[in-house]
């Protein structure tokens, strides 16, 4: 969890260098009735959300970021798919020898992706399994608590 949160603190912190570098080049712009009577294409304010007009302000660029965070947090919190994996082992002769699927259902706890396995080979898990995967899960939110 640190290393990826560090990692979007680069990122973030590149951006914020980046339109900080941009902004202190100071380099004028054509007013939109100027550049279409020049015949330059004309990209339309009106067509960004207001919140996403360009700015300089540091402050303002770091409460946008924050805010879009917790947005994706909040999306991701309500978010929850399966995924399904088919491993298929082969003969020497390229020909099917077995089949093993598993199951997951994918979720988010406290920011962090965890996959728990549902079933295997398209069953329910037996309770011995049930019962391995429940200790997992527990496990894993401890640690994350």
């Amino acid at each position: 969890m640190i290393g990826r949160r560090s990692a979007i603190l680069q990122t973030f912190l590149g951006l914020v260098v980046l339109v900080l570098a941009a902004g202190a080049q100071n380099q004028p712009e054509l007013s939109t009735q100027a550049a279409a009577s020049t015949g330059q294409a004309v990209s339309l304010p009106e067509a960004k959300a207001p919140e996403l007009l360009p700015t300089s302000d540091p402050k303002e660029i770091v409460r946008r970021s924050v805010e879009k965070d917790h947005r994706s947090l909040e999306l991701a919190r309500n978010y929850t798919c399966q995924q399904r994996e088919v491993e298929k082992r082969l003969s020497k002769n390229g020909e099917v020898k077995s089949t093993e699927i598993r199951t997951y259902d994918v979720t988010f706890y406290y920011g962090e992706e965890y996959s728990r396995l549902v079933q295997k080979d398209d069953k329910p898990l037996s309770a011995s399994d049930q019962k391995k995967e429940d200790e997992k899960l527990e496990k894993f939110l401890s640690k994350l608590r």
